[in-house]
């Protein structure tokens, strides 16, 4: 199974965006066990109650998707949905 990054090109940016953002919606809904719909992409993932350890996960869980070692700091400096999908589609 290929990861999305060897899916996608660089002239793929928009379909990596928008699979890196309901990829992470989906994610996060299964980690909180709310509503897919409920989740707000442009809110702070601190917002609804994230802790170290959940987004040390939801880290560990978008570099397997992605296929590629992203920063520690990932959630911190890239607070939400939106922010991240930019980071990850831009790289």
């Amino acid at each position: 199974m290929q990861t999305i990054a060897e899916q996608n090109t660089s002239a793929d940016f928009p379909a990596i965006y928008q699979e890196t953002q309901l990829w992470l919606t989906n994610r996060l809904s299964q980690m909180l066990q709310i509503a897919p719909e409920s989740v707000d992409p442009e809110k702070s993932l601190a917002a609804y109650g994230l802790g170290s350890s959940q987004s040390m996960e939801l880290t560990g869980d978008l570099e397997q998707w992605l296929g590629r070692k992203l920063p520690a700091t990932l959630l911190w400096d890239y607070p939400t949905i939106v922010s991240i999908a930019e980071y990850v589609s831009k790289q």
